[in-house]
């Protein structure tokens, strides 16, 4: 009780202090993909349309070659020549700035060069940042056709499932007007679904069609609540899932192919920030999808340890770190069967000790309890009471006030606080720091 306390005191310390400063810490940003910009606020050119292609790379480290088409008209009845601007780089937020590498420009189909010019970065107005520079002439009622291209390397974390690439729009927020219309293409090595495109509520205007997800927008108003974030699962990890399907379809009795498809199921369905269950309409079904290779793969190999504590690991973290808040108490049930199984088979293995560690409850012996502790326990049978004689007897009986049975909930570090019938009110917020401390 008294370590449930400090976990609960320190957790509501931590969170009064955290308010004020929402942000997380995060992987540096590589520069973002962006609109052509313009330095004249008083310009007559309109953007009639955009097109861009994001073509992500079958490459080991995530990779993508961006091709944006510009159509361009001077709706005034002056000539209009000018510099016109695009962002080589941006700040990372870590004190550095990366830039897009392989640029080029074409202006009606014709190569121009250009200048590299210092000028406020696009993300941080307090810092600058280098910006290509090329003169462009516009005609009246003429229109002109600018091409850009670059390569982009994806933003994340280097060990999780999950990278992310970026289109800016708000650079273009300088021409005349709003922006005719613009399409937006990711187009991936392999078919693109809402299991390999992680959509997110402002961007889930999607269409799919064969390798690309594609989104729409007409005129528009260019601003940052149109800049594009597109996170999706690592190449190299949706390559590895595909090589998967296509052994258990060939050889379904692979009880180590099936483990390996569960195993990259459960990558795909926790492919966010830190590695938590993403919060995309179609991580349920990517669970429900490792669930069933797991359980064929235990079946078939009922005797591997590693794989029944996998199996573990999908159940438990799935339904004790999803953010959604959602818990099937069954498979929390079949999750902590799986733990228990997995620690006999293999009481020395470190994955395995790590898992006990972090989700059941280690007695003073370093033994281990593999029980659900979010499973209702049976109320205690009441008791008889001695009778006491008095001028007009009666039966009495009440329930006995014995305390309940102790519980355990895992911490961050593994180790154990019990708890006791009276902190009971406690659990649920104790819950809620743990999970909050996790994150």
């Amino acid at each position: 009780m008294k370590k449930i306390l400090a976990i609960s005191i320190a957790g509501l310390l931590l969170f009064l202090f955290w308010l004020p400063a929402q942000a997380d810490v995060a992987p540096p940003q590589k520069p973002s993909g962006s609109s052509l910009g313009s330095e004249d606020e008083s310009t007559q050119v309109q953007m009639l349309a955009e097109e861009v292609t994001i073509n992500v790379l079958a490459s080991e480290r995530p990779q993508a070659h961006v091709t944006a088409n510009f159509t361009m008209r001077n709706t005034g009845s002056n000539t209009e020549s000018m510099e016109v601007r695009f962002p080589l780089g941006q700040s990372d937020g870590w004190g550095e700035f990366p830039e897009i590498r392989n640029f080029g420009v074409k202006v009606n189909d014709k190569a121009v060069s250009y200048e590299r010019k210092l000028q406020l970065d696009q993300a941080f107005s307090r810092e600058t940042s280098y910006w290509a520079v090329f003169p462009v002439t516009f005609m009246p009622a003429e229109d002109v056709y600018i091409k850009v291209s670059y390569d982009l390397d994806g933003t994340g974390y280097e060990a999780e499932s999950k990278t992310s690439f970026y289109y800016v729009l708000s650079t273009g927020a300088g021409w005349k007007g709003t922006i005719g219309s613009a399409r937006i293409s990711l187009s991936l090595p392999y078919e693109a679904n809402p299991y390999n495109v992680i959509l997110h509520e402002e961007f889930n205007d999607v269409r799919f069609d064969g390798n690309e997800a594609q989104w729409l927008l007409d005129d528009f108003e260019p601003s940052r609540a149109n800049d594009f974030i597109f996170p999706i699962v690592k190449p190299s990890v949706w390559q590895r899932l595909i090589t998967e399907k296509e052994r258990v379809a060939g050889n379904p009795k692979d009880g180590e192919a099936w483990g390996r498809l569960g195993k990259t199921y459960k990558e795909v369905c926790f492919a966010s920030d830190k590695g938590y269950p993403r919060m995309d309409a179609a991580s349920s079904e990517l669970y429900e999808l490792s669930k069933e290779a797991y359980s064929k793969s235990v079946a078939l190999l009922p005797d591997d340890a590693l794989w029944h504590a996998g199996y573990a690991e999908l159940l438990l973290k799935y339904n004790l770190w999803n953010w959604n808040g959602e818990i099937n108490t069954d498979d929390l049930t079949l999750g902590y069967r799986e733990l228990e199984q997995a620690y006999e088979l293999s009481p020395e293995d470190p994955f395995i000790i790590e898992q006990a560690q972090l989700f059941a409850d280690e007695q003073d012996d370093g033994t281990f309890i593999f029980q659900n502790p979010n499973q209702a326990q049976p109320e205690p049978a009441p008791t008889m009471l001695p009778q006491e004689e008095t001028e007009a007897p009666a039966e009495t009986s009440a329930p006995a006030t014995a305390a309940e049975k102790p519980t355990k909930q895992a911490n961050e570090t593994g180790g154990k606080a019990p708890m006791c019938g009276g902190a009971a009110f406690l659990f649920p917020f104790a819950l809620a720091v743990w999970l909050r401390l996790k994150r």
